[in-house]
């Protein structure tokens, strides 16, 4: 990757060299991320500035920008914009098609969007040409993806707090996405790769055209591409059986002890690979009673579950009680070892796959010599499926009626088992089963569409002597959204699996009104083959016929903008700048879920709970609606305090921003920054100091309820069970605050022509931030002796004793609240160098670079009393390592060029609250478990590139990613269903092939 970083964008000032990096490990610790350079002028179109408000030639921002051109997005050859970008250092926990693919109802399976600091993707605000873009989902974020990718002159990335400067959402930073609005010509590109397993196919076609018409007044560019990512699947049963063969799936997870149960000495938890979990087999297991152990394997037969061993390393014992079912030895949901061949924690997906089609025009005129009229259309289509379980598992709480039982015993049950059951008085046992005799189950299928237009103006004029530049439009943007969940309908699944003998040998459901309804019986034992009616009513019957349940979103999107940029009057040191403007913008949707999701009309059927929903597995999703609304104005300007040569120019920029939302009132924030170009030659000095906000989105004020199945663990009594997760909006939001600070130095020598290097130390403190609880979270602080925790968990009886047994747990309610507090802080770092190889007598040129972003802290405190200060930076099972770098060489000449690209992840830790210990542990506390191996290694990641120019408009490429298929290493899982690995941070395609041909004419 080539990439620029600069902190202006004026009218006449020329833009520094494209410069590369090179990193080495002494290197990346002397420099930092934030370089300065300067961006080449279109003398024939307005300037977009990314940093400030402010069009001032020579200015020189305070806050750092990184700025992508197209040339560098060419060079990494990915299928998407996005992939390219999200190498940035700085950017930390972005979403992409290899994150969330165990996610069901969220909405964001197969978006494309960025995160900076490791704070989230609402708190990354993304624009086009400087104007907001139509949400992709309810959260607020914007698909990268559906953006015209061709037509990309350069990505403007903003890495520091820029509310005042742009609105809410900007709190870590902006990223802008800048088009080539006077592009003349043709170019086209045709791409395709394959991953070294054989699978993550991709094929890539974009053409773009550009012209002008009555004599040059009128432009108009268009383009268009298609998009086709196969993704990768998901796993086998088993070990080592991952997606697509990948040998990283090591059912890697926790075995963990109770603080009060721990062995003196030894630690709570251990990681272990080859866990199994002992809740469900593959076709079956008895999980309680005197024949727990017992599972079912071909056509039905029984035999005896081998369990693994605990972290004592002895054998598990089956507990052989009425409930729970509890393994002596292991602890739940996990033993180590034993039979393995039911693992199927690799069975989600790995990489979600994804079609799309972008169609983009834009048409601009000149009305006068002072006036420029445009208008933009913009057509996305996005399709995309994951799976989020390998199939449906029932995590041991599936009652089977057996032996003496009144009405019969289960007519699918082995002879031997019902003959078992009467010898030991048993008339009913539970099992737990992941249905492997069933097709492959849970998949959910998202599609998106997006709809936008743009019309606008801008232009200059001179007032009393001052000339002035405007610019204004107005957006409308729409994107339908439809995610379609094919899953059990528990009701149904149930009654299918309580068959009993019917007649003249037959069998039937047992329930008379599932069999009115036309239940069909399902043999929950062994791996027998399943009939399609069978699988058709266990996936809803008619209710899943459409594909399972759904969601239907419609988001729209109105914004207006007007902004003004001048330089009124002047000081001793020169003239004052100004910008102001004042935007409004309306956010709405509406949400429409299934009858049977939500109980409303439609649902009519007596097996059915229609008065509350939520009966199906997961993606039970509830019918809502939401608008708000925001005017805003700032004012933003640039104030010479010196300009001298013995002591040289320092630049004040301030600015200020109010807003009033419908919803949530007013908020403020404003921008404190200067810039100081020292007399020492090639010294700047830069400091930032900001107020922003991120006002809560339509889901976090209006989100229709929605219930999903999850496994969770009972912190009393350590016992796993599934529950249903309900989430829902709370319209008492207020918008999260946060103080950013930024100070650095840039350096620049004359003497050294070409080098570059910077340092900037950045801290961001978040205020009021909007969270909730998930329902593990709920159980470990309501353990801890959190009021508010334990009131968000539903028993039966109401308002249960948790450490009973008896007690049974039906539901777990998240909501948001501004709660939650983190700071963050670190250091950004950039060197480069640019020469040519003409002292040796050699062509072309070489160019070096080096980014690197070092996370010194990441502490974020819950707000709940009775809580501790989580610290994360260095934890690498979420998003903040220690280190994070990219390097670049790349040596070019007039027909050829080949770059080399390295990409470095720092070790860490699986929990930075965790005390790693084998023998002479102390004794654990709440906030500071013990643990065996809190280790997870880092990465080292090789992609080697180049292009050969067949003639002035012909490109050969090619590109290989992950040049030595690096494996991601094993995050150990608290959960049964999990991959066990960190696509955020850790790449799970492998190695990649990409070859491509380029147009340009």
């Amino acid at each position: 990757m080539i990439i620029r970083t600069t902190t202006t964008k004026a009218p006449g000032h020329c833009k520094h060299p494209t410069l590369t990096i090179i990193s080495t490990a002494a290197l990346m610790a002397s420099f930092a991320p934030a370089l300065i350079g300067t961006a080449k002028a279109q003398d024939t179109e307005a300037v977009t500035v990314s940093a400030s408000r402010v069009i001032r030639d020579g200015f020189q921002a305070p806050t750092p920008t990184t700025v992508i051109g197209s040339d560098d997005i060419a060079a990494q050859a990915q299928p998407n914009i996005y992939a390219a970008v999200a190498q940035l250092p700085s950017l930390m926990g972005s979403q992409s098609t290899a994150t969330g693919t165990g996610g069901t109802g969220g909405g964001t399976n197969g978006l494309s969007s960025f995160a900076m600091r490791g704070l989230g993707t609402t708190r990354t605000l993304t624009l086009f040409d400087g104007q907001r873009i139509v949400p992709s989902n309810v959260t607020g974020v914007q698909d990268v993806s559906s953006l015209p990718q061709l037509l990309v002159q350069r990505v403007d990335v903003v890495t520091g707090g820029a509310s005042a400067s742009w609105g809410s959402d900007a709190i870590t930073g902006v990223v802008n996405f800048i088009t080539d609005k006077k592009f003349v010509g043709l170019k086209g590109n045709l791409q395709g790769g394959i991953s070294t397993y054989g699978d993550n196919e991709n094929a890539l076609f974009q053409m773009a055209a550009g012209t002008t018409f009555l004599n040059g007044r009128g432009q108009i560019q268009v383009s268009g591409e298609y998009d086709y990512e196969a993704g990768v699947g998901a796993g086998q049963y088993g070990v080592a059986r991952g997606p697509g063969g990948r040998k990283w799936f090591s059912s890697t997870g926790q075995l963990r002890y109770s603080i009060a149960a721990t062995p003196a000495g030894l630690p709570q938890y251990t990681v272990a690979q080859n866990v199994q979990p002992y809740l469900q087999g593959k076709y079956g297991i008895i999980t309680t009673g005197p024949l727990q152990g017992t599972a079912f394997g071909d056509g039905g037969a029984p035999f005896p579950f081998q369990y693994g061993v605990g972290p004592n390393g002895l054998q598990g014992v089956p507990s052989r009680a009425t409930t729970g079912g509890a393994v002596t030895n292991c602890l739940a949901p996990f033993c180590i070892g034993g039979d393995t061949s039911g693992v199927f924690g690799g069975g989600i997906t790995d990489i979600s796959p994804l079609s799309r089609v972008n169609l983009y025009s834009r048409v601009g005129f000149d009305l006068t010599d002072n006036v420029h009229l445009f208008a933009t259309v913009n057509f996305g289509d996005a399709k995309t499926s994951n799976r989020s379980v390998r199939n449906i598992p029932i995590f041991g709480g599936l009652n089977i009626q057996c032996g003496n039982a009144a009405g019969g015993g289960n007519a699918y049950l082995p002879a031997s088992i019902n003959q078992a059951c009467v010898n030991n008085n048993i008339t009913t046992f539970q099992i737990g089963t992941d249905n492997g005799a069933v097709d492959d189950g849970a998949t959910i299928k998202t599609a998106r569409t997006m709809r936008r237009f743009v019309g606008g103006a801008d232009g200059n004029f001179n007032l009393i002597g001052t000339d002035w530049t405007w610019n204004t439009y107005f957006e409308h943007g729409e994107v339908d959204s439809t995610i379609r969940v094919r899953t059990f309908l528990n009701p149904y699944f149930n009654a299918a699996v309580d068959a009993v003998a019917g007649p003249n040998g037959t069998i039937v459901c047992r329930s008379t009104v599932a069999r009115a309804e036309g239940c069909v019986p399902y043999n929950v034992f062994g791996n027998v083959p399943v009939a399609q009616s069978t699988t058709d009513w266990l996936y809803g019957g008619k209710y899943g016929a459409a594909g399972g349940t759904l969601q239907d979103t419609q988001l729209q999107e109105d914004a207006f903008s007007i902004d003004l940029n001048g330089a009124p009057f002047s000081t001793w040191a020169g003239p004052v700048s100004v910008a102001v403007g004042f935007e409004h913008r309306v956010e709405q949707y509406t949400v429409t879920g299934d009858p049977v999701s939500t109980g409303g009309p439609g649902c009519n059927d007596p097996l059915l709970n229609c008065v509350s929903g939520g009966n199906w597995f997961n993606g039970n999703f509830f019918s809502g609606a939401g608008r708000y609304d925001v005017n805003e104005g700032f004012l933003e300007t640039v104030v010479p305090l010196l300009k001298d040569a013995s002591w040289g120019d320092i630049d004040l920029n301030l600015a200020g921003r109010h807003a009033q939302y419908s919803t949530s009132g007013s908020a403020n924030t404003w921008k404190v920054g200067v810039t100081w170009q020292t007399p020492i030659d090639g010294v700047r000095l830069r400091a930032l100091q900001s107020r922003d906000i991120r006002a809560p989105n339509l889901s976090e004020l209006f989100a229709a309820q929605t219930v999903t199945t999850g496994t969770v663990i009972n912190s009393f009594t350590q016992a796993p069970f599934q529950i249903q997760n309900i989430s829902r909006g709370n319209t008492a939001l207020k918008p999260e605050r946060s103080q950013t600070t930024e100070v650095g130095i840039v350096y620049q020598p004359s003497w050294f022509s070409g080098f570059s290097a910077s340092v900037d130390y950045y801290r961001i403190a978040l205020k009021g931030q909007i969270s909730s609880f998930a329902a593990q979270q709920s159980f470990d602080l309501c353990f801890q002796g959190t009021s508010t925790a334990c009131a968000a968990i539903i028993t039966s009886p109401p308002n249960g004793n948790l450490a009973s047994t008896s007690t049974v747990v039906t539901q777990a309610i998240s909501t948001a609240f501004n709660l939650a507090s983190t700071v963050t802080d670190g250091f950004d770092m950039e060197a480069s160098y640019r020469f040519t190889l003409d002292d040796l007598g050699l062509p072309g040129n070489f160019t070096l670079r080096m980014l690197a972003t070092h996370v010194s802290s990441f502490k974020t405190t819950s707000g709940v009393l009775g809580t501790f200060p989580q610290q994360s930076a260095g934890a690498n099972s979420g998003n903040t390592p220690l280190w994070k770098g990219l390097a670049v060489q790349t040596y070019s000449t007039d027909r050829w060029s080949i770059t080399a690209t390295e990409q470095v992840i720092s070790d860490g830790v699986l929990n930075k609250q965790y005390i790693q210990c084998s023998t002479g542990c102390p004794l654990p506390t709440a906030n500071n478990p013990t643990i065996n191996n809190n280790f997870i290694p880092g990465a080292f990641y090789l992609g080697i590139g180049g292009s050969f120019n067949l003639n002035e408009n012909w490109q050969l490429f090619g590109k290989i990613d992950n040049v030595t298929n690096v494996d991601p290493p094993a995050v150990a899982a608290t959960a049964a269903n999990s991959n066990a690995v960190n696509p955020v941070l850790y790449d799970t395609a492998g190695r990649m092939y990409r070859v491509g041909i380029r147009l340009n004419m």
